[in-house]
């Protein structure tokens, strides 16, 4: 048994490195830019857990330190395959990157300078602005948040853009708020 075992796990380490490799030089270490093929990969075609379950995941990795794709790579590598799964996702997130980044820098460092790449530069961000609005979206319908709760992104994003509350002070405040609810008024 634990021969079968082992081989699972095998295959599953594999299958982590196949996923998250990919992910990491196509996005340029941007978790949230990789989250909807990372999230068609695992709840789609591999259906290694449920839309659910992916989000729970998500927020799990929203809330450790660190950075986001490094965060969500070792919360699924060790939901799929333990500590080692967790390191191996890591590693497969990280050590592409390292090599693609120190190719970039040798490649671009010349033409930093330079209006046209500043111009691409600036031509990303809108990209990047869809893509976190397509995450959002997605996050925000299956999170099954209460119509009467959905004020709360929109005074969560007023708070930390417009009075600058750091993020940290209202994640704290809705863990107290949410065990208070709990507890007292539900």
């Amino acid at each position: 048994m634990t021969s079968i075992a082992n081989n699972i796990n095998s295959i599953l380490i594999k299958q982590l490195i196949f996923l998250f490799t990919p992910l990491a030089l196509l996005h340029l270490g941007n978790g949230y830019a990789s989250l909807p093929p990372l999230r068609k990969r695992v709840v789609e075609k591999c259906m290694w857990m449920t839309e659910e379950e992916f989000d729970r995941l998500v927020a799990q990795a929203q809330l450790m330190p660190g950075a986001f794709s490094l965060n969500i790579a070792a919360v699924i590598g060790r939901r799929m395959a333990g500590r080692w799964g967790s390191v191996v996702a890591l590693a497969a997130t990280v050590i592409p990157l390292m090599l693609l980044f120190l190719l970039l820098v040798a490649v671009f460092a010349p033409m930093r300078h330079w209006d046209l790449f500043e111009s691409m530069l600036r031509g990303m961000r809108p990209a990047l602005i869809g893509m976190l609005a397509v995450v959002a979206y997605r996050m925000g319908r299956s999170s099954k948040v209460d119509l009467n709760y959905l004020w709360v992104p929109f005074v969560v994003a007023l708070a930390v853009g417009v009075f600058h509350v750091a993020p940290l002070y209202i994640l704290l405040f809705t863990v107290v708020a949410g065990f208070l609810y709990g507890k007292f008024l539900r």
